[in-house]
């Protein structure tokens, strides 16, 4: 599952930077799988104690999944996530999707699928920053992975972190040319900055794969009459 939302109706609810996530050395010793989840994670700076409450709150009650589990501690890894997913898309159930990725994960760092879903069961509750540490994780897994790094996208934006979002934008376009929501939201932060030449060649593009889409019709020529330009 993609993240599909307008990237600026995503509340901010966490005021933490990307760039301010603990260090393995300093992370509270019962959380154990939040080091896991960070001991790779390069732009680790700022101790554990610096995220909000709410984050603090939601890190830890995704790491207590042992009763989450006890239904499928006789399951493979493919069946805790086919659960987890079920739990993520269908039930709407972030905390248990959580907590079964999070099972997964701890014994095997390196699935990408994973680490992107979880991060979507904690972008779809407004988690912004632990969204973004469970999407860089699964680009560390797989550096050409677009809709990591396309939700990633939707994550900084949510952290008012926009050049970051064009570059993660920029990055799923490279990886797919015809990945339409990357070319749109790529094309809607030119468009916030009034570089319109620049947001009209990206929603052309989009539209060009998706001649049909309404919203990517919209805002093509809301961005033609910002130039004065009729077709």
């Amino acid at each position: 599952k993609r993240v599909k939302m307008d990237a600026e109706e995503v509340p901010p609810a966490t005021h933490i930077p990307v760039s301010a996530l603990p260090l393995p050395a300093e992370v509270e010793a019962t959380l154990e799988s939040l080091r896991e989840m960070v001991r790779h994670e390069s732009e680790a700076r700022e101790a554990y104690v610096t995220l909000n409450d709410e984050d603090k709150y939601e890190l830890e009650d995704a790491m207590q999944f042992e009763a989450d589990l006890e239904a499928a501690k006789d399951l493979t890894d493919d069946e805790i996530v086919a659960q987890a997913e079920f739990a993520l898309n269908k039930e709407r159930n972030y905390r248990v999707a959580r907590s079964l990725f999070f099972a997964v994960l701890r014994r095997n760092t390196n699935l990408k699928v994973c680490w992107k879903n979880c991060g979507n069961a904690y972008l779809d509750e407004s988690f912004a920053t632990i969204a973004a540490i469970c999407y860089k994780r699964a680009i560390l897994c797989d550096t050409d992975y677009g809709d990591a790094w396309y939700d990633l996208g939707i994550a900084s934006t949510a952290l008012s972190k926009f050049d970051e979002a064009k570059m993660c934008y920029r990055r799923a376009v490279d990886i797919n040319q015809a990945d339409t929501d990357a070319l749109n939201n790529l094309g809607l932060r030119f468009y916030r900055e009034d570089k319109h030449d620049l947001a009209l060649s990206l929603f052309e593009a989009a539209v060009a794969q998706k001649p049909t889409a309404a919203d990517l019709i919209a805002n093509k020529c809301l961005c033609l009459a910002s130039l004065n330009r009729r077709e």
